[in-house]
């Protein structure tokens, strides 16, 4: 990991590793994320991230 200079200009790379259905309506979506640096080698961050996602349900008369 590499710190981010003031001014300099960064990325974000995601990659999405898995979707599992969770049950009715549900989905858990894992991803790696990845800060870039322009012009280095190193990155400023990597990270994992799981969102837990719910369908949303129609209310009813809507």
């Amino acid at each position: 990991l590499a710190p981010v200079k003031a001014g300099a200009r960064i990325r974000l790379r995601t990659t999405l590793l898995s979707m599992e259905d969770r049950g009715p309506g549900q989905y858990l979506m894992k991803a790696a994320n990845t800060v870039e640096i322009e012009g280095e080698q190193k990155p400023a961050l990597t990270a994992e991230t799981l969102v837990m996602m719910y369908e949303r349900r129609k209310r009813a008369g809507a």
